[in-house]
């Protein structure tokens, strides 16, 4: 089948791609690779009918992640933190945060001051258990990418987590950021590199969308991605 014809994008004027819906995952989508703006399909309108009939006074004011004060330059941004040393493929810092909420917070403040033997100890199996589905697929990533980190830093991600994909989001950060594989990662750690806030939705789905391949596959499902870097 041929890709629907679409305009550049409203912010960068870079190209976008055409996402096909995924049923019980997310909807028909464009998105551009550049800034992470996108839209969806509606009720009444396919996602490549949106984009490309929008006018140009609508386009003034879409809420995509490059529009508004908090964002001038997206793509200093995103060079200024750096992308990951082993592909192409970017991580969960490579993206725009937003603060924590007050819940978020007050997990944050309560791992912050628990014992050392949460803090100290490296994420097990039997505790992946007491955090329910979630945690035991993350930690079964975790185990098979030999990702280190401490039970204190699991038991924040899995909080932020909504789905297995995000999940395998986070090791795939985890494993970019632990340079030396014997190190074990901790929440301090976690401060330091993402001192702003946590990702926000809209930086999930683009991160998600972006290690895809052309065909639709998820690269992080290939062994092959996943190569540490030679430091």
């Amino acid at each position: 089948m041929t890709a629907p014809k679409l305009v550049e994008c409203p912010f960068c004027g870079n190209a976008p791609r055409h996402l096909k819906a995924k049923a019980g995952f997310y909807p028909e989508r464009v998105i551009c690779d550049h800034c992470h703006f996108h839209l969806e399909e509606t009720a009444t309108q396919t996602a490549v009918e949106r984009w490309n009939t929008r006018s140009p006074e609508e386009s003034k004011h879409l809420q995509g992640p490059c529009a508004g004060p908090h964002f001038p330059n997206l793509y200093v941004q995103l060079n200024s933190q750096g992308t990951n040393m082993t592909t192409k493929i970017k991580t969960l810092k490579d993206y725009p945060v937003v603060p924590m909420n007050t819940e978020q917070s007050k997990i944050m403040i309560g791992l912050l001051s628990a014992s050392s033997e949460v803090k100290e100890t490296q994420f097990s199996a039997e505790y992946a258990k007491e955090l329910g589905f979630l945690g035991q697929v993350f930690y079964g990533r975790l185990a098979a990418h030999q990702v280190r980190i401490s039970t204190d830093l699991a038991v924040f991600l899995v909080y932020l987590m909504r789905t297995p994909g995000e999940s395998t989001l986070w090791v795939w950060t985890l494993f970019n950021l632990q340079k030396d594989p014997g190190h074990l990662l901790t929440l301090s750690d976690w401060i330091v590199h993402f001192p702003y806030g946590v990702p926000s939705r809209v930086a999930y789905e683009a991160a998600w969308d972006q290690q895809k391949s052309d065909h639709g596959d998820n690269l992080l499902d290939d062994p092959a991605t996943w190569v540490r870097p030679i430091v």
